[in-house]
């Protein structure tokens, strides 16, 4: 559903973050409303966030939530409120579980009966709306036009639009948006958004246990497959090492991160050596992450060789997952 307005860039970033992983079995409605709905699903990880660009070419970061979850909570919001809603990700309560706003689309052009004009003039109803409210209406409007980066009206494009809208009763047309935004504030705020979380932290406390439980078991499993018998030196090696892992990986991921941002910075200052240099250094770090990955599976072959007559033919393959902001390899 989102698409329409991703780039082949996004789309590339979208594709190695797993947006368009996860197991759709695997959603599961854990609370909901007219206007919202919670979905949980243990196979992905939430939220996703990418970089993009806007109309102005001005890069700006997104949040968004795995496909598999975004499709669950569009159902559920057409089936409340009709084909024309959307399900908006707002914030995720934690690593497997995303709080969506069921977003009903109306036409105003349409709902109004505005003419193309007039319906185009509604891009900046918020600007316009307070015209009739103000005591110097051109003077405030200039002084909101320096504010909007994105507003590329003229002084003569605003007297158009309100001789436009004089044609109409827009006091009304106003007063509907102003309470669709009022509505969709109360849903979207952060402290609805917390009463939910209230609400849900047994649930969302669980869940965290478990995921602690399961990454456990996990590398247990793991050093198991490399044929080391629980409880021996060896299988207690192979769980340090995990370990040990753990915290390479999440130094290099932050490493990353890092680069990452500063690159961003020096693409918007126009820095592009700057910028060059900067993601040259992001994908090495990246590369550094695989590397710590093999190097742990050669310690592992290593390890069985002196310690198993025949070693396990066995090859695990490991993988390092962020839960909760810790990385967790097994």
């Amino acid at each position: 559903n989102n698409a329409y307005s991703l780039s082949p860039e996004v789309k590339a970033q979208l594709e190695s973050l797993g947006y368009y992983q996860g197991d759709p079995t695997q959603n599961r409605i854990i609370d909901k409303g007219e206007y919202y709905v919670v979905i949980n699903n243990p196979s992905v990880d939430s939220p996703i966030f990418v970089y993009a660009r806007d109309i102005e070419g001005i890069k700006y970061t997104r949040m968004m939530s795995p496909q598999v979850m975004e499709k669950e909570a569009e159902k559920y919001c057409k089936e409340r409120l009709g084909s024309n809603s959307k399900a908006k990700p707002q914030q995720a309560l934690n690593d497997h579980t995303t709080f969506y706003y069921c977003d009903e689309i109306i036409n105003t052009q349409e709902k109004f009966n505005l003419s193309t004009t007039a319906w185009i003039c509604t891009m900046s109803s918020d600007i316009l709306g307070n015209y009739y409210t103000q005591d110097s209406h051109l003077n405030y409007y200039k002084r909101e036009l320096k504010k909007l980066k994105k507003q590329r009206m003229t002084n003569d494009s605003f007297k158009l639009c309100i001789k436009e809208f004089n044609k109409y009763n827009y006091d009304y047309v106003y007063d509907f948006k102003r309470q669709r935004k009022a509505h969709k504030d109360k849903f979207t705020n952060d402290d609805f958004i917390y009463s939910v979380k209230v609400k849900l932290l047994d649930v969302l406390q669980q869940q965290g246990s478990q995921k602690l439980v399961n990454a456990q078991q996990k590398k247990m499993e793991t050093c198991s497959a490399y044929g080391f018998e629980v409880g021996s030196d060896p299988f207690g090696q192979c769980i340090f090492k995990l370990m040990e892992l753990e915290l390479e990986y999440a130094k290099l991921e932050n490493e990353r991160m890092r680069l990452e941002g500063q690159r961003q910075q020096a693409e918007l200052n126009n820095q592009n050596d700057l910028a060059q240099s900067l993601a040259l250094q992001s994908m090495a770090a990246a590369q550094d992450k695989s590397l710590r990955i093999q190097q742990f599976g050669m310690f592992m072959q290593g390890l069985q060789q002196l310690t198993q007559p025949t070693p396990s033919l066995l090859n695990p393959k490991i993988t390092c997952n962020q839960f909760g902001g810790q990385f967790r390899c097994w």
